[in-house]
């Protein structure tokens, strides 16, 4: 597949933003195009990818940050938005988008820092962000949109901030392919119990595995009760470590089952 990733032209493709936004989150709105333009050229990044393949006029995949501050006052650049039409995941898009976003970022020299919002609970996000890309996260937000449509109905919106130190050592050699050498006899592991979260734990290692659902879109559907269950329990969990100090600093696959590594850094 060949691939571009470019910077809208127009506002025809501005648009195009707004429906991958509808087609991606299964919702019947998000950010409009007018506000993406302003963002555009305000310093924000909007990125799309086009497969050269294909059709050269439909997106497949798009990503929006804008400039903001840390709670320290630092400039950083939020990313909003990072989507990938259903068809064109696993591909490699949504890896190639991130890594464009970075390029433009580091160009524009104003920061190296940036943020994102993510469903801690979400497996696949999670390798992506935190193995693939080499983003830590030590901040919980409890219910922070409120109550949200789409593939997020029907649970509160708890979400991760995600740092991503655009030119730090580990994020240098994750891009690079260096992997985590972390095993899991090396650690502390907090599994679940029959795809349910472990009510009494703790935590007392200097690195600690903990287990989350393999496909937490999917028991949303089946099983709405367990998936409250997974994040209510986790919220306690991560909450706590973060206040003890640990951090998120990577998510292990292994036989099937997907674990976050909490270490202090």
């Amino acid at each position: 597949m060949k691939l571009d990733i470019r910077q809208p032209h127009n506002p025809s493709e501005f648009r195009d933003i707004e429906i991958l936004e509808q087609m991606i989150w299964q919702i019947d709105h998000g950010v409009d195009a007018e506000t993406m333009m302003a963002i555009h050229k305000s310093g924000g990044v909007v990125l799309l990818a086009y497969d050269l393949d294909a059709d050269a006029t439909k997106p497949i995949g798009f990503a929006l940050s804008f400039v903001g501050l840390t709670t320290e006052g630092k400039v950083k650049h939020h990313s909003h938005m990072a989507g990938v039409v259903a068809e064109y995941r696993d591909k490699n898009v949504g890896y190639l988008l991130k890594l464009a976003q970075r390029e433009v970022v580091l160009k524009q020299g104003v920061t190296t820092h940036m943020t994102w919002t993510c469903d801690p609970l979400e497996s696949r996000n999670a390798n992506f962000n935190f193995h693939k890309l080499g983003a830590t996260c030590n901040t919980y937000y409890v219910n922070l949109y409120g109550d949200m449509g789409g593939i997020n109905e029907g649970l509160p919106s708890d979400r991760f901030q995600a740092d991503w130190f655009l030119n730090s050592e580990r994020v240098k050699e994750r891009l690079q392919g260096v992997k985590s050498s972390v095993s899991g006899n090396d650690v502390k592991v907090i599994s679940s119990n029959e795809n349910r979260p472990v009510d009494d734990w703790t935590l007392g290692a200097e690195k600690v595995w903990l287990e989350i659902p393999a496909n937490f879109q999917e028991l949303r559907v089946n099983d709405k009760e367990l998936a409250l269950a997974w994040r209510m329990v986790t919220r306690e969990v991560f909450i706590t470590a973060f206040s003890e100090g640990y951090a998120v600093t990577d998510f292990i696959f292994e036989q099937g089952r997907g674990y976050y590594v909490l270490e202090f850094i």
